[in-house]
C-alpha cells in the first residue's frame, strides 16, 4: 500500500499541476459524483500520504527487509531503499512547488525530505528502462512518426547560445532544406495549416524506443537543493556548488564528462537569437540574457533564473515538469507563441 501511494502521487501531482482542482480525496470510493478538491487540499493530502508511505517503508527496511515485490518492480527491482530516496526526492519537488503559495508548509517538507535521504546518482533515479524482462517504448518515438515533432525555439536559444554539449545528445542536426547542416528549431504556435514537409529537415529529438523514460533525475534534486540553499532553507552547501553539481550530473546522465561540465559552467555565454530559414517573420531576439556561469554578484532573482533555466535543460524531455516550474517561477523565459 505504501508503494502504491508513492506511485499514485507520482502520477497525480502532474494532474493537479496541469488542471488545478481535481477529484482526489474522495476518488476511488465508488461515488457516482466525486467532489473536487482544491490544489491546496490535494497537495496537503499528498504530503501526508508520502510521509506515511516513507515511514512505513523505512520501518520495513529497518526490520531487515531490503526487497519488496522484486519480480513486479520495473523501476527499482524491489529495492526498498531506492523507493524511500525516490519518495523523499518527490517530496522535495512538491515542497519547492508550493514555496510561493505556502512557505511554512514548503519549508517543513523540504526539511523532512532532506532528512530522509535523497537521490544522489543516476542509479537511484526514478526511470523506466528497457531490459530483457521489460520493454518500454519511449512515447516521443510515436510522436516522431507524425513528422511534426521538432526542436523548439526556446530550448534552441539556450542550448545553442550556451554552446551546450548536450545539444547533440538531445537533438539531431539537419539542413532546414538547403542550408548547412546544423541545429534548426521551430517556434511554438506557427500557422497550424503549415504542411509538415515545410519543417521536415529541421532538428528532431534523438530518442529511440529504448531511451529511458525518467520520472525524477539526480540532477533535478541538486537544482531543487540549490533553490532551497538560495533562500536559506538548506545550509549544508551553497547554491553555487549545488547549481554546479546539478549541471555535472546532467552531463554525466547524458554520457558526457564532469570535466566537460566544468568547462561549460566556468565559461560565460548568453542565449542565442532565433532565426527561421523558412519564414523570417518568425525570427526573434533572445528573450533572456541570463549567463550560464554562476553570477556571484547577481541578485537572488537572477540566480533563481539561472537555477531554473539549467533545471529546464537537465529535465528535458520532461515537459510537464518544466511547464509546472515555468508557471511557478516564470523561468526559463520563453519565446511568445
Amino acid at each position: 500500500f505504501a508503494l502504491a501511494q508513492i506511485l499514485k502521487i507520482s502520477a497525480w501531482h502532474k494532474a493537479t499541476d496541469m488542471f488545478g482542482p481535481i477529484p482526489y480525496k474522495e476518488a476511488g470510493k465508488g461515488l457516482i459524483t466525486v467532489p473536487y478538491d482544491s490544489q491546496e487540499e490535494v497537495y496537503k493530502s499528498m504530503f501526508k500520504e508520502l510521509s506515511d508511505a516513507i515511514e512505513m517503508l523505512t520501518k520495513y527496511a529497518d526490520n531487515g527487509n531490503s526487497k519488496l515485490l522484486p519480480n513486479a518492480d520495473a523501476v527499482y527491482a524491489g529495492d526498498v531503499h531506492k523507493w524511500v530516496v525516490y519518495a523523499n526526492s518527490l517530496m522535495l519537488r512538491l515542497a519547492m512547488r508550493v514555496r510561493f503559495a505556502d512557505a511554512t508548509l514548503a519549508q517543513e517538507y523540504v526539511g523532512k525530505a532532506i532528512a530522509g535521504g535523497l537521490i544522489e546518482n543516476d542509479d537511484q533515479a526514478g526511470k523506466l528502462v528497457t531490459s530483457s524482462k521489460y520493454i518500454f517504448h519511449h512515447s516521443l518515438v510515436t510522436m516522431l512518426g507524425y513528422k511534426e515533432l521538432k526542436m523548439g525555439a526556446t530550448i534552441y536559444s539556450y542550448l545553442v547560445g550556451y554552446n551546450d554539449p548536450r545539444t547533440e545528445k538531445y537533438f539531431t542536426k539537419n539542413t532546414a532544406g538547403t542550408n548547412q547542416t546544423d541545429f534548426y528549431a521551430v517556434r511554438s504556435g506557427i500557422n497550424p495549416i503549415t504542411d509538415a514537409t515545410v519543417y521536415e529537415k529541421y532538428s528532431e529529438p534523438t530518442v529511440v524506443n529504448n531511451t529511458p523514460t525518467y520520472w525524477l533525475r539526480a540532477s533535478e534534486v541538486q537544482f531543487l537543493l540549490a533553490e532551497a540553499a538560495l533562500i536559506g532553507w538548506y545550509t549544508n552547501d551553497t547554491a553555487e556548488n549545488l547549481y554546479k553539481k546539478g549541471i555535472e550530473l546532467s552531463f554525466t546522465e547524458n554520457g558526457l564528462t564532469s570535466s566537460a561540465a566544468q568547462a561549460y559552467y566556468n565559461t560565460s555565454a548568453s542565449p542565442a537569437n532565433y532565426i527561421d530559414p523558412k519564414n523570417s517573420s518568425y525570427n526573434a531576439n533572445a528573450v533572456s540574457t541570463i549567463d550560464k556561469k554562476w553570477m556571484s554578484s547577481g541578485s537572488e532573482e537572477e540566480k533563481l533564473e539561472q537555477i531554473i533555466t539549467q533545471k529546464y535543460l537537465a529535465n528535458y524531455p520532461n515537459g510537464f515538469e518544466s511547464w509546472s516550474e515555468w508557471k511557478r517561477t516564470g523561468y526559463p523565459r520563453m519565446f511568445g507563441v
